[in-house]
């Protein structure tokens, strides 16, 4: 049970980090980890250059990371 409650903790400190993101990088980092789309897909969705996704991919990671220290 306790497990269970602090894996759902882990997930929610996640979640507000991800909401807590600007539009564009939560999309990025949504379509990446959450769906799995591979970064020349997500660039052609939105319309964005690889190195930019790999620019808001870091940029997001980072912000997560510490929002959840």
């Amino acid at each position: 049970f306790l497990d269970r409650l602090e894996r759902q903790e882990r997930l929610s400190v996640i979640a507000d980090a991800i909401v807590a993101l600007p539009v564009r990088c939560r999309e990025v980092v949504l379509l990446r980890y959450v769906e799995g789309v591979p970064t020349p897909e997500i660039a052609a969705r939105l319309g964005i250059a690889p190195d930019t996704v790999r620019v808001q991919l870091f940029k997001g990671v980072r912000a997560c990371i510490a929002h959840c220290e």
